[in-house]
């Protein structure tokens, strides 16, 4: 067997099971070395109690098999007793000790991969790392079903980004929910929200970052305008699903009778922000949610927007052509967003029931071929709508430029999903 080419063997220890794999480790040193091109290819732990081991794990020419690391933020179980009650809101002091946990580990674990870094010769140095930092979340024994805890109002924030030590071995990023959850009957009110500057905090530490899978990143303000045009020289595959409501608090759509057309935002000041101790409107507000219908209208909101509001979605879509000029190496390029229209109340009484529980797909797709003998496609997954001539033509103008041939472009009806669709999969169907 040891005469078998290197291709052969990585595929039968790929195929192998655990147990066989284990075997396989004594038949010769090539196979050795493949098993253990596995089994080191990947590292999931705590962030409290396992960087010391992971360090140790991950020494000489294995520290070169590591592809995949999974981090799991950890926080205390809370346990509540007649003596110490858990608090109804979290404190200004819980909400400090809380950023400080999550910056403490998020801090060991950039420490540690710095230390893998600078330990280990340009030889065995790890690089192409996919790093999956899973969103940190709490559970409790606490039964009185208290909703200001529950639905937790502060997110985590980093505290101090700027100490965070500079990592050339990471390639990829993402930030999702723990997988603990998924599966486990647990809550995912047991989650801990983090703040999105989190986000750009860590990104400013990897420079060969080349994929970003976040799934609760938006939209930049406006207000960026004057700071430094952001460049992405290497990105190849950008996918943006993007909230109907924009971040200044207006929606991108109305009703398709114009409704809602002229809501408006407005500005958050520090009293929209949750109180950190309890107060005399507690009581009050609770008997509105439990009893006087404000659970139903927050689980079943009135979902009628539909159609677009040309002068807030042209901006967006202005935004993401300008940021694809600075996409040299684009591939392919999408944003879109997932409408419902199930309106409520009287509202509902003014549609035909068929017409009723519909999701549609709404955006746009570019593809920016690689072969260079087609020209690009511009496909828009719009129904009615039509852009402006101005955004159509900066849209054209930029296909042009970026393959030199004339492009296709085509205009797609609604593309109606059914509620068991797995809808993160649907913009490649």
């Amino acid at each position: 067997m040891d005469t078998f080419p290197l291709e052969i063997i990585d595929l039968i220890v790929f195929f192998a099971d655990h147990e066989t794999r284990d075997q396989l480790l004594t038949v010769s040193r090539r196979f050795q070395c493949s098993v253990e091109k596995y089994n080191w290819s990947g590292y999931c732990c705590t962030t409290r109690s396992m960087m010391k081991k992971f360090l140790e794990m991950y020494r000489g020419y294995r520290s070169r098999y590591l592809r995949y690391i999974s981090v799991r933020v950890e926080f205390p179980y809370l346990v509540d007793t007649e003596k110490m009650p858990i608090k109804c809101r979290e404190t200004t002091d819980e909400i400090q000790a809380n950023n400080e946990r999550l910056t403490r580990q998020i801090m060991g674990l950039f420490k540690a991969l710095k230390t893998l870094e600078e330990r280990e010769g340009p030889h065995n140095r790890p690089a192409g790392i996919r790093l999956h930092i899973e969103n940190p979340y709490q559970r409790d024994n606490n039964h009185k079903h208290c909703y200001h805890h529950r639905y937790r109002g502060w997110r985590l924030s980093l505290l101090n980004p700027e100490d965070l030590p500079t990592l050339s071995c990471v390639q990829e990023l993402t930030i999702n929910k723990s997988s603990e959850l998924v599966g486990s009957g647990y809550s995912e009110e047991s989650m801990r929200p983090l703040d999105l500057g989190l986000v750009s905090a860590l990104i400013s530490k990897l420079p060969n970052l080349e994929v970003l899978n976040c799934f609760t990143i938006f939209w930049p303000s406006p207000d960026d305008a004057k700071s430094e045009s952001p460049f992405w020289p290497y990105l190849r595959h950008l996918r943006v699903e993007f909230r109907p409501v924009s971040p200044s608090g207006v929606w991108y759509f109305q009703g398709s009778r114009g409704e809602g057309r002229n809501t408006t935002g407005f500005k958050v000041t520090q009293e929209h922000y949750p109180p950190v101790e309890e107060n005399a409107d507690d009581e009050r507000w609770d008997d509105v949610w439990a009893w006087e219908g404000g659970r139903f209208e927050n689980r079943c909101p009135n979902m009628f927007r539909i159609v677009p509001s040309d002068e807030v979605i042209e901006p967006l879509l202005e935004a993401f052509a300008k940021a694809m000029e600075k996409m040299p190496l684009l591939e392919t390029a999408e944003l879109f967003t997932m409408l419902t229209f199930f309106p409520g109340g009287d509202t509902q009484q003014e549609y035909p029931d068929d017409e009723i529980d519909k999701r549609y797909l709404w955006g746009l797709r570019y593809h920016f071929p690689k072969d260079n003998k087609s020209g690009p496609l511009l496909e828009w997954r719009v129904g009615d709508w039509r852009p402006s001539k101005k955004l159509l033509q900066r849209f054209h103008d930029l296909g042009s430029h970026k393959a030199g041939k004339p492009f296709q472009e085509k205009w797609l009806d609604w593309q109606y999903l059914d509620w068991s669709d797995p809808w993160r999969d649907l913009t490649h169907s």
